[in-house]
């Protein structure tokens, strides 16, 4: 090994070949990585476009269940106004005294079972 002094010839340890090889690989690494995103966009895609009726299916039915909910713990006065009220700050008065209504109701089952 020849010995480091201030006269010493930079010698570079890449050749230009090398460099441009790797500067190969850096171009052949971006563009199948850009494949790659471009794969799975499209399988992401495809599985929202698949699963959109299952979502749609399941939203409706809790949806349901919670107006379900909601109407057995009002009373018909309640579920009418919470409904057909005039004003939609009377809708939303109602729909809230009645979800509080079921989650009292909810908590107070849950104590219930905790207890035996």
């Amino acid at each position: 090994m020849e010995e480091c002094t201030a006269l010493t010839i930079y010698k570079p340890t890449f050749t230009p070949e090398d460099l441009e090889q790797i500067g190969n690989a850096a171009q052949q690494l971006g563009e199948a990585l850009t494949r790659i995103r471009e794969s799975f966009t499209k399988i992401a895609e495809a599985l929202a476009e698949a699963l959109n009726p299952v979502i749609e299916a399941a939203t409706k039915w809790i949806g349901n269940f919670y107006e379900g909910l909601l109407r057995s713990v009002a009373t018909p006065k309640e579920w009418w106004l919470m409904h057909h009220a005039k004003k939609w700050r009377t809708r939303k008065k109602y729909r809230n005294r009645l979800a509080k209504r079921l989650a009292a109701a909810l908590a107070e089952r849950g104590d219930d079972d905790d207890a035996e």
